[in-house]
């Protein structure tokens, strides 16, 4: 073999060799191994070839002109997937595609030159005075295609983003010689002449961008201003859309016909095309939260109706029913009628939406919570530990005791649940002393289960050998100093 057969056998390895690291590196490796296979065919059938005739400069040029075309699809091929890790910079389509026409074309001139020994200056000349022509019949279309590599080259926007365009909102598709597709929120894709997007004001959101979004909210005259505003600005503050770093504001902007009419203004990062969505969450939190601080959305009346209701036979059903869940509870189902009645009227409904958090986990609270309808989901350490339904409680021990809370509950559904509140059991309490011993009867079964009430008591308990009469008497004690008696 000689040194033409080893540089030969050398060329083969190495394209094999090409072919085996594209697999590792290119996500489009087929297409680049059928170009890499067609130049190793080319490369091997010249060199083999020379042992037995020479090549014309005809079959050169031909030869020439087919590998520039190979090189140049490879090329390709690497600006498309390699660019932006090697130099930073993803290379626009447009402009990928402008680099490798001119290149074949300077090569195919090259070739005709070298081996055709034909004179370009006649053709260059007569090529001119043609463009000029083209030029001018297709004006527009080249405005299209200069203002295209402008807008590429510029980086003004690229592929994914979020533009808004002569009322044309939507993602940007692809950018070619003509125009700019654009994917329409909702469906549909637009063709925006490049021209009109160079010459014309459009607004990028990018993919992900920071903007703000207003929420607008009528309330009834008799709500305080004041109440209205920090309610909305602790729902802005829990939603997971919005930033902490730019604090939400709210102003008032008119007195209405029949309402005081806000705006809330929140700052998120998020896809613009999903503000609907966020503005959907922060108005559905403001129904649930309006709800439960007895704020009213009014709405316009244009003609008055009476209705005639029997308000006193509902509100007896709605105290037969709350009266139901009473008695499903260890510590309240020994009430008397009397304070059965009284906690029944005065025990408020609250209601959240679902994946709202009802009490988190660690947190100061007094009130204790009977499901009327709907599921809830306790989470300790975020992790679901099980659920409660209709008829199901939580919040004794903040109630009885004042402890933080032991556990996060969050609504799984729609939740209506009754509130008892300490002031509220307080006066309970006060009309019937008797409860005090419930309590306290309840409260030690509970000490007695987990001994997790009160650790003092625990302890001295152990050191002292108290009997379980004793520990009664001090459990009785610290509920008379919670309440305030």
């Amino acid at each position: 073999m000689g040194i033409r057969g080893y540089i030969l056998f050398g060329i083969i390895v190495f394209f094999i060799f090409l072919m085996f690291l594209s697999k590792k590196i290119i996500k489009n490796f087929k297409k680049l191994n059928t170009y890499l296979f067609f130049i190793l065919i080319l490369i091997v059938l010249r060199e083999s070839s020379e042992y037995y005739f020479e090549f014309s400069n005809k079959i050169m040029g031909v030869y020439f002109i087919i590998l520039t075309f190979l090189l140049i699809k490879i090329l390709g091929i690497f600006l498309d997937e390699t660019s932006y890790k090697i130099i930073k910079f993803e290379i626009p389509k447009l402009l990928r595609s402008v680099i490798l026409i001119v290149i074949f074309i300077f090569s195919f001139f090259f070739a005709l030159k070298r081996y055709y020994n034909i004179n370009l200056t006649p053709f260059l000349t007569t090529s001119a005075i043609l463009s000029a022509v083209i030029g001018l019949a297709l004006q527009d279309t080249l405005t299209n295609f200069i203002a295209g590599i402008v807008l590429t080259s510029e980086k003004n926007f690229k592929r994914g983003d979020t533009i808004v365009v002569d009322n044309i909102e939507g993602k940007v598709n692809d950018t070619d010689w003509r125009s700019t597709k654009i994917t329409k929120f909702g469906g549909g894709v637009v063709s925006i002449p490049n021209s009109i997007l160079l010459k014309d004001k459009f607004v990028n959101y990018y993919r992900k961008s920071r903007y703000r979004i207003e929420i607008e909210i009528g309330t009834s005259y008799n709500d305080a201003p004041n109440k209205v505003i920090n309610v909305l600005l602790d729902i802005a503050k829990k939603h997971k859309k919005v930033l902490n770093d730019s604090t939400p504001e709210v102003l008032i902007k008119q007195y209405g016909d029949f309402s005081i009419d806000y705006i809330l203004r929140v700052w998120v990062v998020d896809d613009y095309l999903n503000r609907q969505n966020i503005k959907t969450d922060i108005y559905r939190d403001i129904w649930y939260n309006f709800l439960r601080n007895e704020i009213k959305i009014p709405f316009p009346v244009r003609e008055n109706i009476e209705i005639i209701k029997n308000i006193e036979n509902e509100n007896q059903l709605e105290i037969e029913k709350r009266k139901n869940l009473i008695n499903k509870i260890e510590f309240l189902k020994s009430l008397s009628e009397k304070s059965k009645n009284e906690l029944s009227k005065k025990i408020k409904l609250f209601k959240y939406g679902k994946g709202e958090i009802i009490v988190n986990e660690g947190e100061e609270g007094d009130s204790f919570f009977i499901i009327q309808s709907g599921i809830v989901d306790i989470l300790i350490n975020n992790r679901k530990i099980v659920n409660l339904r209709e008829g199901d409680f939580f919040g004794e021990m903040s109630l009885l005791t004042g402890n933080k809370r032991n556990a996060t509950v969050v609504a799984t559904i729609d939740l209506e649940v009754l509130v008892l509140d300490k002031v509220t059991f307080r006066e309970i309490i006060e009309n019937d002393k008797n409860i005090l011993d419930i309590l306290s009867e309840y409260l030690l079964k509970r000490e007695e289960e987990n001994s997790k009430f009160n650790k003092d008591i625990n302890d001295l308990s152990k050191k002292q050998n108290i009997n379980r009469e004793t520990m009664k008497k001090n459990i009785f004690k610290k509920l008379i100093d919670f309440f305030e008696f």
